[in-house]
C-alpha cells in the first residue's frame, strides 16, 4: 500500500508564499500567549499591519482553523480558540475509541506489509520531540497516527480521526500535561513492532496503552473529579 501526502504535511513550496509569512506570525503570536485565547481578529488590521492583501490573511486563517487554534462563530467573526479541560478529555476519548477500532483492523499483515515506512515514519516522530518545536512533534505525531488508520481501509475512521485531530487543540492539551507525564510517552517504534501481532484484542491494547502513556495522571484527575 503507497501512502499519499495527506493534511498534515507542509507543502514544499509554501515557505516562500505570504500565506506562510502570515501563517506563521500568527501562529507565533498564538504560542507566545501575545494573542490570547477569545481574542477577536481584525482580517483588515492583520492585513495592513503586515503590508499584505486580504487573500493572504484568509488563507492562513483558515488554515489555522483546520488545526484548531482558531474559530469562526455567527455574529463574532474568528476568534483564538480556547481549549476546556472537558474538551481535552473529550478528544482523548474519541481519540482512543477511533484508533481502538482501527487497530483491531489493520493488525499484523498490514503492517508486516509496510514495516520498512512505518519504522521510518516512527523515527521522526521520536526523534521531534527532542529536535524540534512542540507543533511540529504533533504534526508528526498526528500524521504518524493518521498513516495507521489508513491501513484499516476504513473511509468513516479516516474521516473521523481527521474531526477529532486538530494540532491546535493537542498543544494546547500540553498545558495541562505535567514534565513527569510527558517523558513517560511511549516509543513510536516500539507500538509498530507490537503492532505486527495477528491478535485484535491485543492490538486494541498496544494502541490504548500507547496513547494514554504521558497522559496518565490527567486520565487520574479528571476521572477523579467525574
Amino acid at each position: 500500500m503507497k501512502f499519499l501526502k495527506d493534511d498534515w504535511e507542509t507543502k514544499s513550496d509554501a515557505g516562500s508564499s505570504l500565506t506562510q509569512q502570515v501563517y506563521k506570525d500568527l501562529l507565533s503570536r498564538f504560542l507566545k500567549n501575545e494573542i490570547m485565547p477569545g481574542k477577536v481578529l481584525n482580517r483588515k488590521a492583520i492585513a495592513q499591519e503586515l503590508n499584505v492583501s486580504m487573500a493572504p490573511v484568509r488563507e492562513a486563517l483558515s488554515r489555522l482553523s483546520m488545526e484548531g487554534f482558531v474559530e469562526t462563530l455567527p455574529r463574532k467573526g474568528t476568534i483564538v480558540k480556547a481549549i476546556s479541560r472537558e474538551d481535552v478529555y473529550g478528544s482523548f476519548i474519541l481519540r482512543e475509541a477511533i484508533e481502538c477500532q482501527a487497530a483491531r483492523m489493520y493488525c499484523g499483515a498490514k503492517i508486516q506489509e509496510n514495516l520498512d515506512q512505518l519504522y521510518g515514519f516512527a523515527e521522526d516522530v521520536d526523534n521531534s520531540y527532542e529536535d524540534m518545536d512542540l507543533v511540529e512533534h504533533w504534526r508528526l505525531d498526528i500524521g504518524f497516527h493518521d498513516r495507521l488508520i489508513h491501513l484499516s481501509s476504513c473511509k468513516t475512521l479516516e474521516v473521523q480521526f481527521k474531526q477529532v485531530m486538530r494540532v491546535g487543540t493537542f498543544y494546547q492539551i500540553n498545558s495541562y500535561l505535567s514534565n513527569d507525564d510527558r517523558r513517560e510517552q511511549l516509543s513510536h517504534v516500539d507500538l509498530i513492532e507490537r503492532l505486527t501481532t495477528k491478535d485484535p484484542d491485543e492490538a486494541e491494547h498496544t494502541i490504548r496503552d500507547h496513547l494514554k502513556s504521558g497522559k496518565r495522571r490527567f486520565y487520574t484527575t479528571i476521572g477523579d473529579n467525574k
